[in-house]
């Protein structure tokens, strides 16, 4: 298997151009999964508010952080179908300070996370879109770790 390499276009976390915009850097979506089907390298997927996404691979030996711009017309479509969240969608279950999901878990370390509105609320927060859904699949297709 080969890992995401670091590349030219790839910036640090701590790159001032990666936070400086205050609207840009909020997690729309996360996801994690074993980074194409490597059993000792489990990547983190999160795409920002911004459509860059942050690729965080943890594994055995040392964990490694890729950045990259998700595909914008991916990006776009995935924005459109988030302007508000069905009432269907459950919550998300990790939230707050358990964000990045427990690999350990197998019942949700690969639950893709989508943040939004839904109707009557007045907090914003991360549901989880239907299996298999548009939105899942969006998710899916922008962190390419599958």
């Amino acid at each position: 298997m080969t890992r995401p390499a670091v590349s030219a276009r790839c910036r640090s976390p701590t790159d001032a151009s990666a936070t400086s915009n205050g609207s840009g850097t909020g997690v729309l979506a996360r996801y994690g999964n074993f980074f194409r089907g490597d059993d000792d390298f489990f990547t983190h997927c999160l795409i920002l508010k911004n459509g860059e996404c942050w690729l965080l691979g943890q594994g055995l030996q040392e964990v490694h952080v890729h950045v990259f711009k998700a595909n914008a017309a991916d990006f776009h479509q995935l924005q459109s179908h988030l302007t508000t969240i069905p009432a269907a969608w459950p919550s998300s279950s990790y939230n707050g300070y358990n964000f990045i999901t427990d690999v350990e878990n197998p019942a949700v370390r690969n639950e893709v996370a989508v943040y939004g509105l839904q109707p009557g609320n007045t907090l914003s927060g991360y549901f989880v879109p239907p299996s298999s859904s548009s939105v899942e699949t969006l998710v899916k297709t922008i962190a390419n770790i599958d």
